[in-house]
């Protein structure tokens, strides 16, 4: 796949090359990764959060994102405030949406395609911050 001159400019100015921050909000349902590996060869820089305690099959995909130019920063107070540095900086950070947390009280799942679901809202926290 080729990016045309058109796609390139809207990858540039959702990536703050403009000067301005972006959040990206992805599911787990599309292939986020092959839109963030063409941000990397646009060498658009991207810092990815991603699971915070990755077993094996994580590792090798983190590493392979890597690997493509990537910065993959697993979840963790530290990835969080590095995140909303970047942000404010007029960096880019992207960040899944639906990834199930165990833990979180049932009165506190959110509506999630009109089902209950225990997501997190870090991600609305991160943009307010």
């Amino acid at each position: 796949m080729r990016l045309t001159d058109r796609p390139a400019a809207r990858l540039g100015w959702i990536a703050g090359i403009t000067g301005a921050s972006a959040l990206i909000v992805v599911l787990h349902i599309s292939n986020f990764d092959l839109a963030a590996i063409a941000f990397a060869t646009r060498n658009i820089p991207l810092q990815i959060l991603s699971y915070g305690t990755p077993p094996g099959g994580y590792q090798l995909q983190n590493e392979l994102r890597i690997k493509a130019g990537l910065t993959i920063t697993p979840i963790s107070g530290t990835a969080l405030k590095g995140a909303i540095t970047r942000l404010r900086e007029g960096g880019t950070v992207v960040v899944g949406l639906d990834r199930p947390l165990a833990g979180i009280p049932r009165d506190e799942w959110l509506d999630f395609f009109g089902y209950p679901a225990p997501l997190s809202t870090g991600f609305v926290r991160l943009a307010l911050a």
